[in-house]
């Protein structure tokens, strides 16, 4: 499973090009990291913990404005999180409240109950 993760909540008008990819594998996943769940708790800051990996296969966007290459994913870079080894959702929805190092405002994804 590919996600597409960018910093802002203006999904509409963030660029795919801006984004960056988080690849969560079979193996890694438990039950409830289905694309439901996910995005039920879209509306809230998602933390991703996992390897930090060199996607030589895939290139970013370029040119001005950036698009991406034929057959390519959109992304600001090749670098991308792979595995995933954990998600948290914030409990809160606003991402100046969600400091990554702060473990009390965040919820593991499978034990999230959507609306905290």
């Amino acid at each position: 499973m590919h996600l597409v993760v960018i910093s802002s909540s203006d999904r509409e008008n963030t660029p795919e090009c801006k984004s960056v990819t988080v690849e969560i594998s079979p193996h890694f996943r438990p039950d409830k990291w289905d694309a439901d769940t996910i995005l039920s708790a879209n509306d809230h800051p998602l933390r991703f913990t996992g390897q930090l990996m060199y996607d030589a296969a895939h290139r970013p966007c370029s040119g001005s404005p950036p698009t991406s290459g034929f057959q390519a994913p959109s992304r600001v870079s090749s670098w991308e999180i792979h595995p995933v080894y954990a998600i948290d959702v914030c409990k809160k929805k606003s991402l100046t409240s969600c400091k990554a190092d702060n473990g009390s405002v965040w919820t593991p994804l499978d034990q999230w109950q959507g609306g905290e």
